[in-house]
This record gives structure tokens, C-alpha cells and sequence, in this order.
């Protein structure tokens, strides 16, 4: 697959939109010296939320949940996934988004359940690789999760 369809953020020119793709969140910086995000990413099965659970616990941080979708999410996404997983990718995204700055607005170190880059890298790509999601949706997608990422602070660590 070529690079073109990666929702990896890439150098680009600084001209209209696309220089937000490329620019650093400005508060990145000061909210990294303020708490400590983990994120927490592999394999389905492979234990995930045990072990951000067990750290969240142990070191009384916020634990961000994976599945903070309703189970009629996964059940019309599976029915009809060539209907519901442009939809479902975009509310996946905000949601887990939306949790995180809610938990680094309290100032909270926080573990993260499956990070917000699996759901870029490899999910949204899975669908739009299996036709399930169109090129226009999959670019608008990854136009999205891009600025996103502009203000979502990077993590400090990630354990696979």
C-alpha cells in the first residue's frame, strides 16, 4: 500500500489546510510536564485492559476505557459494515479523544486503553483497505484524525 493512504501525519508545504497536518500542538509541551500518559496497545485478547487497569489502580491514575462504545455500535457496525464504519470510526475517534482532554484538563495522569493511533493505523485502514469505508471518506477520516492529533498530546510511554 502506498503512503498516500497512511493516516500517519506527513511533512507537508505550510499552505491552506494542509499545514495543520504538520504543525505541533502548542500545548503538547506544557501539559507533558504536567501529567504522565500511558498508552496501553495490542492484539485483541492480548490482555490490554487487564494490565491498564492493574497500572491505573496501582498507581491511582485515570484509566481511559477502550470500550466506551455500546454494544448496538458493534452490532449495526457488524450487520452492515459497509453502511456504519466511516460512522463508527468517526465516533470511535472523538470519543476516545474527547476522554483524554477531559482526564489531562483535571490534570490527571491517565492509562490509555488501545491508543488513538491503533484506531488510526490499523482499524480505519482495515476498512478502508476491505472497501467497507470509500477513498473520499478514508481521506476525510484521515484529515480529521490528523487535527486531532494537533492537539492531543503525545504519550510519554506505550506498552505492546
Amino acid at each position: 500500500m502506498s503512503s498516500r493512504n497512511s493516516c500517519k501525519p506527513k511533512r507537508v508545504r505550510r499552505t491552506g489546510f494542509a499545514s495543520l497536518r504538520s504543525a505541533p500542538p502548542a500545548a503538547d509541551a506544557l501539559v507533558r510536564k504536567m501529567t504522565f500518559i500511558l498508552n496501553i496497545a495490542g492484539p485483541p485478547g492480548s490482555g490490554k485492559t487487564t494490565l491498564a487497569k492493574i497500572i491505573a489502580k496501582a498507581l491511582n491514575w485515570k484509566y481511559i476505557a477502550y470500550d466506551n462504545i455500546e454494544s448496538t455500535d458493534i452490532e449495526k457496525l457488524f450487520k452492515n459494515p459497509k453502511m456504519w464504519a466511516f460512522p463508527m470510526q468517526v465516533k470511535f475517534l472523538i470519543s476516545k479523544v474527547t476522554s483524554i482532554l477531559l482526564a489531562l484538563n483535571e490534570r490527571c495522569n491517565i492509562v490509555i486503553d488501545r491508543s488513538v493511533y491503533e484506531d488510526m493505523d490499523i482499524f480505519a485502514k482495515y476498512f478502508f483497505l476491505k472497501g467497507y469505508i470509500s477513498g473520499k471518506d478514508y481521506k476525510l477520516y484521515c484529515y480529521l484524525s490528523n487535527i486531532i492529533l494537533r492537539v492531543l498530546p503525545k504519550p510519554h510511554l506505550l506498552i505492546y
